[in-house]
């Protein structure tokens, strides 16, 4: 018994019984609607009326006070005049110079301290923690004592706070 395909194999037609059942659908196309299919009251008011191209690439700019560390000179000069502070899992490098405009940050968080994913979670941890918290302007370097995945939030919020009060001493 040999069997033929109407559209998809859900329709299955046999040859000897000669029914297909298929559906009609027509070729013709509805005459376009005048409107949108909402009134304008129910459109989303955020939504973009326009093309927004292509997002930008990199970071963001810094929106708090919070600078970064970046340039060879800077990394100089925590190696020579650096203090090193240490408290709960996270230590820190600092040289205290009120001649800047504000602290600027790097972080140190090294393979040994998991893989990519876990490192970048730590960063961007280590970066909030920081944030709710004043540092006198200077170069500061941040690391982790322990691998990444350890680290809770609650006890990085609280490593940080007793770093800034032994900083501000």
């Amino acid at each position: 018994m040999a069997t033929t395909w109407c559209f998809s194999p859900a329709l299955v037609v046999t040859r000897n019984r000669g029914v297909c059942r298929e559906a009609y659908v027509s070729t013709q196309q509805e005459a376009p609607v005048g409107q949108a299919r909402l009134p304008r009251a129910h459109v989303h008011p955020r939504r973009a009326s326009g093309s927004q191209g292509s997002a930008p690439e990199g970071s963001q700019a810094a929106v708090g006070l919070i600078g970064r560390l970046h340039s060879r000179d800077e990394f100089a000069r925590l190696r020579r005049e650096g203090t090193r502070l240490r408290s709960g899992v996270l230590w820190c490098t600092m040289v205290v110079d009120p001649s800047l405009d504000g602290p600027r940050v790097a972080f140190a968080i090294g393979r040994q301290s998991g893989i990519a994913v876990e490192r970048n979670r730590a960063r961007r941890r280590c970066r909030e923690a920081l944030r709710s918290t004043t540092l006198p302007p200077g170069l500061y370097v941040f690391g982790l004592t322990r691998p990444a995945h350890e680290v809770s939030f609650a006890r990085l919020r609280t490593s940080v706070a007793d770093l800034q009060a032994r900083i501000s001493l």
